[in-house]
């Protein structure tokens, strides 16, 4: 019983977020540019635009940058990239 326990736990933690994705024979990381996923990955089934977040804050000035979903299907998982500005930040699995 233990043992399924843990091992639900580990699988629902891989199927929820990851790090890197691969599309095709090219792989797609956090900290890639919008266009290089792009350009591995195709287009996306959905592109939204999900918010802004503010990345720089000076004394006179606030820097906010676009956060965009781009949704693909791949191998029969939804996966869910999150970008800040142009730069991949989050990768989530199944959701």
């Amino acid at each position: 019983m233990f043992r399924q326990v843990v091992v639900a736990l580990l699988l629902s933690a891989l199927a929820a977020q990851a790090s890197a994705l691969r599309c095709g024979n090219r792989v797609v990381q956090e900290g890639d540019l919008k266009i290089g996923v792009l350009e591995k990955c195709g287009e996306p089934i959905l592109h939204e635009q999900i918010g802004y977040v503010d990345a720089l804050k000076t004394e006179r000035r606030v820097t906010v940058l676009k956060i965009d979903e781009l949704v693909y299907r791949i191998n029969g998982d939804l996966l869910s990239l999150v970008f800040e500005g142009n730069r991949l930040v989050k990768i989530r699995r199944g959701e």
